[in-house]
């Protein structure tokens, strides 16, 4: 199966194949395998609330963490979740949204598990 997301960034991180750039690159890789299961818990208990605002806060501190896993449409869906709650427009859009986001942050980790097999 072709990958979703490029990895190339964490690439960086082994060029010196150090144990200390391993270890950082495990932590990482680690923590944001965390940090998408709790976004998501996070931005489903605030649409099921309509805090809409606490959505777009939650969208808005994941754009980097988006960006840097190098999938455009993972990006769009964490635009359009931030931009549709911000605005409060196209309210009955962010179940797919958030249903599509779900669908990612389950190859992101799976992927994100392999890379960390690999480091290990």
């Amino acid at each position: 199966m072709e990958k979703l997301f490029n990895l190339s960034y964490f690439e960086g991180f082994l060029s010196g194949n150090s144990k200390d750039d391993r270890e950082f690159l495990k932590e990482t890789l680690e923590m944001i395998i965390r940090t998408n299961l709790s976004i998501l818990e996070i931005i489903k208990e605030n649409l099921a609330t309509k805090n809409y605002e606490g959505v777009r806060e939650i969208a808005h501190k994941y754009k980097p963490t988006a960006k840097t896993l190098g999938n455009k449409d993972l990006d769009s869906i964490v635009l359009n979740i931030e931009r549709f709650s911000a605005q409060k427009i196209n309210l009955e859009l962010l179940p797919n949204l958030i249903d599509e986001l779900e669908v990612y942050f389950i190859q992101a980790n799976k992927e994100l598990e392999e890379e960390l097999q690999k480091i290990n």
